[in-house]
C-alpha cells in the first residue's frame, strides 16, 4: 500500500521538476537574448563613437562615412527613433565636413595659384571648425543618450520587443 502511494506521488514530482527546469532554460535562453541584444547596441555605440571622433579630428574619408552608414544600418531595430536621428545628423555632419575638407585639402595639395575663385578659405575653416566641435559636443553627449540602451542595471525599454519575455 505504501509502495502505491510512492508511486502515485513520483509523477506529479518528476513533472514539478520538469517545469522548473524548464522554466530555467527559459531564464536563461531570455538572459542570453538580454547580453546578445547589448552587444549589438554596443558595437552601434562604438561605431558612432569612432566616427565622431574621426570628424573631431578632421580625419574621415568617404570611405569612413560609408562605412558608417553600413555599420549603423540596424540602428532603427535596436534602438528608438532618438538615436536614428542622431545617427542621421552624424551622417549629415560627416558630409558637410567630408566636403569642406576636400576643399580644403585639395588647396593645401596645390599651390596658391590654382585656387577656383569661388573658394573662401576663411568659410572652409570655419565650417571645418564648426563640424569638429559638434562633433566633439556630440562625444560628450553619447553614453548619457545611450544609458537606457546600454546600461545592465536598468530593465529593458518599454518599446523593446524583449520587454514583453522579461519580467520585472
Amino acid at each position: 500500500m505504501l509502495f502505491g502511494y510512492v508511486q502515485g506521488l513520483l509523477t506529479p514530482v518528476i513533472a514539478v521538476i520538469a517545469v522548473y527546469i524548464t522554466y530555467q532554460q527559459w531564464k536563461t535562453h531570455v538572459e542570453n537574448l538580454r547580453m546578445d541584444l547589448y552587444d549589438r547596441r554596443f558595437k552601434v555605440f562604438q561605431e558612432i563613437r569612432r566616427f565622431l571622433l574621426l570628424m573631431s579630428n578632421t580625419k574621415c574619408e568617404l570611405n569612413d562615412l560609408v562605412s558608417f552608414d553600413l555599420a549603423t544600418a540596424e540602428a532603427d531595430f535596436l534602438f528608438g527613433p532618438e538615436i536614428r536621428q542622431l545617427i542621421q545628423d552624424i551622417y549629415g555632419h560627416g558630409a558637410e565636413l567630408l566636403s569642406v575638407k576636400r576643399q580644403y585639402d585639395h588647396i593645401a595639395r596645390h599651390s596658391i595659384q590654382t585656387v577656383p575663385q569661388r573658394y573662401d578659405h576663411h568659410e572652409v575653416v570655419g565650417i571645418m571648425t564648426t563640424e569638429q566641435k559638434w562633433a566633439i559636443d556630440q562625444i560628450k553627449l553619447l553614453k548619457e543618450k545611450f544609458r537606457k540602451y546600454l546600461d545592465i542595471n536598468i530593465q529593458t525599454p518599454k518599446h523593446s520587443w524583449l520587454s514583453k519575455f522579461i519580467p520585472s
